[in-house]
């Protein structure tokens, strides 16, 4: 019985443990992490060590400055992101409580992140100097507000569903707005305005074109953001990884096309033809 003998045994390949960015589980690590270091950095400004910081002297505390009134906002957000998906992820609903709100704040938020981060770098390169003062700060500040807050905002728009909605849109020309209010106030109690260049502006001219500008800038980043993440929910990212090696894959995202989803690289509509008629059927000759 020589077809009995020993057969070759094939070895079965690895299995690849699969993993999507944009999903609950890691959308979950990545806001818990991030609202943790932010929320981390965010009461060091209560410590003896910030007080010896320009943003600490006078009314309004740091909030007078956009960088750190942006980033509390992104940091509440952050907390509230976390706690939509730690409930998502406990109860097993499709949405929680905080998930409306979580959408339209982190939608606002994307562009208020990029043009912190953005205009901070821009003055210190064109003026080559530190544009918060010669103050020593620990390594990891500057860094962390001025930085960190656009990874973040990235990290949430790859692994949450984001809508950036109209009601979002409102909300960023709002959070715009209360921003020019609080620091037209801080004008009024510190006698200057927080900013060294519109202290050489004439009033009310000054405030206002800045004002007009800043509405503008910050309603076409979110405009920009907006464009951008409806290209990212055009791209499915997944992690697939063994022992040895991992790769990340991209490809195009659910499109839901008339009465169907389609997933995968490519993509086609097809039109049904219109049914005709029985009087112009052409009858089928049987052989």
């Amino acid at each position: 019985m020589d077809f009995l003998g020993e057969q070759p045994v094939c070895e079965q390949p690895r299995r690849r443990r699969k993993l999507k960015l944009r999903s609950l589980e890691v959308s979950t690590v990545v806001h818990t992490v991030a609202f943790l270091w932010f929320l981390r950095v965010w009461l060091w400004h209560l410590t003896p060590a910030a007080s010896v910081l320009p943003g600490a002297q006078g009314w309004g505390w740091f909030v007078r400055f956009l960088t750190f009134y942006s980033y509390t906002l992104q940091t509440f957000t952050l907390g509230l992101a976390a706690a939509d998906d730690w409930s998502k992820l406990l109860t097993g609903r499709p949405a929680s409580r905080f998930t409306r709100l979580a959408d339209d704040l982190s939608s606002a938020v994307f562009a208020l992140a990029h043009v912190v981060t953005i205009m901070f770098y821009t003055i210190q390169t064109a003026t080559k100097k530190v544009v918060e003062g010669d103050v020593e700060r620990p390594y990891w500040l500057n860094s962390s507000v001025h930085l960190y807050n656009t990874f973040a905002a990235w990290g949430d728009l790859l692994t949450a569903h984001r809508s950036f909605s109209q009601r979002s849109e409102r909300m960023s020309t709002a959070i715009t707005l209360a921003y020019l209010c609080y620091m037209l106030l801080c004008k009024h109690m510190n006698g200057q305005y927080p900013y060294p260049f519109m202290r050489n502006l004439k009033e009310p001219h000054g405030f206002l074109g800045t004002a007009a500008s800043g509405l503008l800038l910050f309603a076409g980043a979110f405009r920009v953001g907006k464009a951008i993440n409806r290209r990212v929910r055009a791209v499915s990212l997944s992690i697939a990884g063994d022992s040895g090696t991992i790769t990340i894959c991209a490809a195009k995202a659910e499109v839901v096309a008339p009465q169907r989803a389609l997933h995968g690289h490519a993509f086609a509509v097809v039109h049904r033809a219109p049914r005709r008629s029985a009087s112009s059927s052409v009858p089928v000759k049987e052989e």
